[in-house]
């Protein structure tokens, strides 16, 4: 080890508190790095096992494959394994509940096709041999079937054929003229054979790719071994190629030589949702998350440079002197500027492994924290995994050692470059305009000598001081505009969940059902909802006709407007007259109207009316009704905010629509519920869906939407929050080191002014002016930067959803109570350091 290896070591130990801080702002950059790769890898790790759960972990199936030829894909060297299925064919439901799904459809698996299709057991086991078979839940629930483990299933399977005698599979939908409970059918099943099976478990609904939405059969699925399987006359084969980039290439060799060896083409399927989250197909949300990745790495980069050149130029400062006097007894600059880089080096080795120890418990913390916070709405299958590959270590350390290194390099080339004579007379780091140093006569007069003194040393010492500022200022940008964007997530939620007039609902409720349902829960609502038209030239404002094309979604000569008309159940709507001091003996006599049209002027929202003040509208619904207005109101009857973007609704009773001809009996409704305890309420009803089998109801809770909402906005919160106290530690270390250095550099300077008369109190009175103007500086910088920024998310977020521009004024305080804290606790410290050295000795001394 040479002799300026040495030095530098020597320095670092007797200057462990900067090396200390300098460490840490290196660490924590490393750690954030680390956990935002660590993130994005266990996302995507985590994406990639739920595709294989959903839809099965193999990259392209072969379908139909003779068996002599099976060997030219199960043998290819391309491949790393396989799974092999066999189509046994269709039978008829006993009953069919919808005409386009009529059949069963029996497919047979091999072992590692059933534990690689993502077939997910509700019941029961999975089969073990021929005999056995599971079904799907959604025979049961949308089949209307009655279907259990252990029940026998006999079944006569034989090939579905269209009218012309061709096969047709599960890709081919039922036509609308050919559904089996027709009296024509234009499809057949032929040469059938009658099966036995023994149900052994129930299963969810089969992936997408083996029962697509328009399929026409119900999976059953069977057991058969490989060897049984591949002496099948065809059979389809699912592979996952070794490199799954070349998926594309390998397909079409394997179908170029099957082509070769039938002279036929063969149908392949890809497991798209596999192959884009592997990063082989485009994906936006991959795109997204790179993006992001990228910004947010940028960011801690750029920071962590900025930080750690400020660290490495105050020791370069700090040991100006010694450079000049090795540089006068031989050492070379390029020796020199090595001795800094060597520096960085062995800071990087200590703070690296100690960021990324960080960063990897970091990770493994946020996967629990986001389980924890998601768990209502994730499964065991879509939970965070993680999962953080050996390379994303190398890239952190790789970035972390180019952070330092180009952190030190410009301060190691001014080391180099400083001649002897002005290095040991330490004239280079301080030079005096006299111009510049000029203080104004506001500053003289309000705040004297200490104000003066401060002022001038805050413009002599620019770099450091800039240094400061840029640092603070980083942190409270980076605050301000991800506060705003906090803001603007909770009062998405609010706006939706706030003004909801109840907690659960029931979609699709059959009308000669709903007061089954309605007995548990005294305080509901059932409503069916029409939609009219009505002229908007005659019952208009003057500002909703000037902005037809740009409010209405409907396209018509006469210049109609939508509106809906809400029928509610009898009681309910004599309950809501009463709530608004009407008589609730004219619940068949009175209509309520809904106007409400939010607009923005000048970038605020409005809220104002759609219709001109009036007692009638006539509305085309079937035929022209004319309703006479008993009351126009702008807030919801019950249930009624489902209407998504209508400014007018109409509210009236189901005897008022009877009595005016409206067609409502054939309809099915939706009931709402605001009720005390909405979980339990929840299961009731889905207790009563089973006893009634009601399979078309939907059941919704709202509040559990609401915590869900909210828990995905901790969980961001959470992020961002984590971000910003990272970043701005990062600016803190910055800070720590340039404040606390340069005042024990200046601590002759101060002994001077002490021993020339200057109190204790006007000493500290100076200092705390520092430590004001640093503050003020990066606030005046900081805030109108930060505001610029959330302007920004406003106008970004304004497309989607307006609330009007939201200043964020607690994010503001906030900030301004940072600053001042942090530079008046640095201040503190430095300056009781210099507050206890000897005047004398301070005066003496030629360097720290």
């Amino acid at each position: 080890m040479n002799i300026l290896n040495k030095l530098t070591i020597t320095d670092l130990k007797l200057n462990k508190k900067r090396t200390i801080v300098t460490v840490i702002g290196i660490a924590l950059a490393t750690a954030l790095i680390c956990a935002v790769l660590g993130m994005i890898t266990s996302f995507k790790q985590t994406m990639i096992n739920y595709a294989i759960n959903q839809t099965g972990d193999y990259h392209v199936k072969f379908y139909d494959i003779p068996k002599d030829q099976a060997k030219y894909i199960t043998q290819n060297n391309t491949v790393e394994k396989y799974f092999l299925e066999h189509d046994i064919g269709y039978a008829k439901l006993d009953k069919v509940e919808y005409n386009f799904k009529p059949y069963y459809y029996v497919i047979a698996f091999n072992q590692d096709s059933l534990n690689n299709n993502g077939l997910v057991l509700t019941s029961g086991r999975l089969p073990k041999n021929d005999t056995e078979v599971v079904i799907e839940d959604s025979i049961n629930s949308t089949g209307n079937m009655n279907l259990k483990a252990g029940d026998k299933l006999t079944l006569n399977i034989g090939t579905r054929v269209d009218n012309s005698g061709n096969k047709v599979t599960q890709n081919t939908p039922m036509q609308e003229n050919n559904a089996y409970n027709d009296v024509k059918i234009d499809e057949n099943i032929t040469d059938t054979k009658e099966h036995t099976y023994i149900i052994v478990g129930t299963i969810q609904r089969v992936n997408n790719t083996l029962e697509s939405f328009d399929a026409p059969g119900y999976t059953v699925i069977t057991y058969e071994d490989t060897k049984d399987i591949l002496n099948e006359s065809n059979v389809s084969i699912a592979v996952r190629y070794k490199d799954s980039k070349s998926f594309s290439v390998n397909t079409k060799n394997i179908l170029n030589t099957l082509k070769t060896n039938t002279n036929q083409d063969f149908t392949t399927t890809k497991n798209t949702d596999l192959l884009e989250d592997e990063g082989n197909l485009d994906s936006q949300t991959l795109k997204v998350l790179y993006g992001l990745g990228a910004i947010i790495v940028g960011i801690i980069v750029a920071t962590g440079i900025f930080t750690t050149r400020n660290a490495f130029a105050i020791s370069v400062s700090e040991k100006t002197k010694q450079y000049g006097m090795l540089s006068s007894i031989g050492a070379t600059s390029k020796q020199i500027k090595k001795s800094v880089v060597t520096e960085g080096m062995i800071i990087g080795l200590i703070a690296i492994p100690l960021g990324l120890l960080i960063g990897i418990i970091a990770t493994a913390i946020l996967v629990q924290v986001v389980n924890f916070y998601l768990a209502d709405e994730i499964n065991n299958n879509s939970k965070l995994i993680f999962s953080v590959p050996y390379y994303i270590y190398l890239l952190d350390a790789l970035l972390s050692f180019i952070t330092i290194y180009l952190s030190c390099i410009i301060p190691a080339r001014r080391a180099s470059k400083i001649s002897p004579i002005d290095a040991i007379r330490a004239t280079d780091d301080i030079k005096i305009d006299a111009k510049k140093l000029k203080t104004s006569k506001l500053v003289s007069n309000t705040l004297g000598i200490g104000g003066i003194i401060a002022d001038k040393n805050l413009k002599r010492n620019k770099k450091k001081y800039r240094t400061t500022v840029i640092s603070l200022v980083i942190s409270i940008t980076t605050f301000i505009i991800l506060y705003s964007f906090m803001q603007y997530g909770n009062a998405t939620v609010n706006n939706i969940y706030q003004y909801s007039t109840y907690n659960v609902i029931g979609y699709i409720v059959k009308q000669d059902t709903y007061k089954e349902y309605a007995k548990l829960e005294n305080n509901y609502a059932f409503f069916t909802i029409q939609s009219g038209t009505f002229s908007i030239d005659t019952y208009g404002t003057d500002y909703a006709k000037q902005n037809y094309n740009k409010l209405s979604t409907y396209t018509s000569d006469t210049r109609d407007f939508i509106i809906n008309i809400v029928v509610y159940n009898n009681d309910y709507f004599k309950k809501y007259l009463k709530d608004l001091g009407l008589n609730e003996n004219d619940y068949d006599k009175d209509v309520i109207l809904y106007d409400k049209l939010t607009t923005k002027d000048n970038g605020k929202i409005k809220v104002t009316k759609l219709l001109n003040d009036t007692n009638k509208i006539t509305v085309k619904v079937d035929k022209n009704i004319d309703f006479n207005i008993t009351k126009t109101v702008q807030k919801y009857a019950m249930g009624s905010e489902t209407i998504y973007n209508s400014p007018v609704i109409l509210f009236v009773s189901e005897d008022y629509a009877k009595s005016n001809n409206m067609h409502i009996t054939d309809l099915t409704g939706d009931i709402a519920f605001n009720t005390k305890d909405a979980n339990k309420l929840e299961k009731e009803l889905n207790d009563l869906k089973k006893t009634l089998n009601d399979n078309d109801i939907e059941i919704q809770n709202m509040e559990s939407l609401t915590r869900q909402e909210n828990n995905l906005i901790t969980l961001v919160s959470i992020f961002l929050y984590g971000f910003i106290i990272v970043i701005s530690l990062i600016g803190v270390t910055n800070v720590f080191n340039t404040i606390t250095t340069s005042m024990m550099l200046r601590s002759k300077e101060f002994a001077m002014l002490k021993s020339i008369g200057m109190t204790k109190k006007e000493f500290n009175h100076m200092i705390r002016l520092e430590s004001i103007m640093y503050g003020l500086k990066s606030l005046i910088i900081g805030i109108p930067l930060g505001l610029l920024g959330s302007y920004g998310i406003y106008h970004i977020l304004s497309s989607k959803i307006d609330f009007g521009y939201i200043f964020p004024t607690a994010g503001v305080l906030i900030s301004i109570l940072f600053i001042f804290i942090i530079v008046s606790l640095t201040m503190h410290y430095a300056l009781n350091k210099v507050n206890k050295q000897n005047i004398i000795e301070t005066i003496r001394q030629d360097n720290i």
